[in-house]
């Protein structure tokens, strides 16, 4: 009997074909990107993608996201960072925190700092009157995790950063659960600090990254200077990419649906719904009806070939590119431009409202003409003219 794992607020299954394809890269880029050499740059830009699309995901910028080990070395950065900067002062947690939050909080009380713990309720989410009331002049940090492990319940971040705001005060959420299963705007919730682990969505463990807004952290591990002097040690590849993949994979689910099931016009209807600009609604049709003739076009392209007998090696690229490569280009531009033309002539840049039907109405030359053929039918009935 197969086993169900339901356990995934702990660890999520792995991902195996994405870290297998990973495994691949590495056998052709396994240099350190902090190196000078070329393959190191090969290796920096891939990292230098991934932190861009990292950012992205949760309305950051790039210099903003700090790769480190996962959620527990991103807690103790933000607390470790908070004990750096202030000789003294409050700090203000709930009682459901991931025990990385609680036991830095703890550390930081034998340094002279107080810390106050926030109850839950009967919701499971903290009572925004007693934060309130446990905020004054000495309070630094306000750490509350967004999604909890346990319950699942959400915490009000946005309804905490206004009332913390304009106090200079720091706002750190451990986001670990939340992640990659909500939508997050660290820039509308106000966040100082938030703490990410890949683990939680099928990817490796000991990955994660820590969001510092303006990059602005006091570094926890030092070492050889890696991600800008913030946390010192070898940059792991493999790991941000599987963590990538797996936060683009539900994109390309989507996109696999539209293209397999869904008819054009049907498409253009939902796009105006949304209110979507013409030349987004006309540039993402033709993408999505694009993949399936292009895997046709390639198909033909090398059935061709292979008529012709024609066997193209990869130690022949003049070879490749003449018979293969321009072929391939030319008949794509050519589709292109015939879808384009479809979409057009279906009425995509028509004022009209769009729907997926044709509302049809009787005009008066219509009931004229149903009237007409009324008549002639009777007549007929009747055995007509004797």
């Amino acid at each position: 009997m197969a086993n169900i794992y339901l356990d995934y607020a702990a660890t999520s299954r792995k991902h195996f074909d994405i870290i297998e394809k990973n495994l691949n890269i590495l056998k052709e880029i396994y240099a350190n990107p902090s190196s000078g050499h070329t393959l190191g740059k090969k290796n920096e830009k891939l990292f230098r993608t991934a932190r861009e699309r990292i950012a992205k995901a949760i309305c950051a910028k790039p210099e903003e996201i700090i790769f480190t080990s996962g959620g527990t070395e991103s807690n103790n950065t933000v607390f470790n960072h908070v004990l750096n900067r202030f000789d003294s002062g409050e700090i203000i947690i709930s009682s459901i925190e991931h025990p990385s939050v609680k036991s830095s909080a703890k550390h930081l009380e034998k340094h002279g700092f107080i810390v106050h713990e926030l109850s839950v309720g009967k919701a499971g989410i903290i009572d925004l009157e007693e934060l309130k009331q446990k905020i004054n002049e000495n309070t630094v940090l306000v750490s509350i995790m967004l999604a909890n492990n346990e319950t699942g319940m959400l915490n009000p971040l946005k309804e905490i950063s206004e009332i913390i705001k304009d106090k200079n005060i720091l706002l750190h959420s451990d986001i670990v659960q939340a992640f990659g299963k909500v939508e997050i705007d660290v820039s509308d919730l106000n966040l100082d600090f938030a703490s990410v682990s890949a683990h939680k969505i099928g990817a490796l463990n000991n990955f994660g990254f820590l969001y510092a807004k303006n990059g602005e952290i006091e570094p926890f591990i030092l070492g050889g200077g890696q991600e800008r002097g913030l946390r010192s040690g070898t940059s792991d590849l493999f790991g941000t990419l599987v963590y990538i993949i797996l936060r683009m994979t539900p994109v390309m689910m989507i996109a696999y649906i539209l293209v397999k099931d869904i008819k054009s016009n049907e498409l253009l209807s939902a796009f105006e719904q949304i209110h979507l600009p013409k030349k987004i609604m006309l540039s993402i049709t033709v993408a999505l009806r694009f993949f399936p003739t292009y895997k046709l076009e390639i198909r033909m392209i090398r059935e061709s070939l292979k008529m012709r007998n024609i066997n193209l090696k990869i130690t022949e690229p003049l070879k490749f590119l003449e018979y293969w490569l321009v072929p391939v280009l030319m008949r794509m531009n050519l589709i292109a431009e015939e879808m384009t033309a479809t979409a057009m002539t279906k009425g995509v840049e028509s004022p009209m409202r769009r729907t997926s039907f044709y509302n049809v109405k009787m005009r008066i030359i219509d009931y004229i003409f149903l009237i007409i053929v009324f008549i002639i039918f009777v007549f007929l009935l009747m055995g007509g003219i004797k």
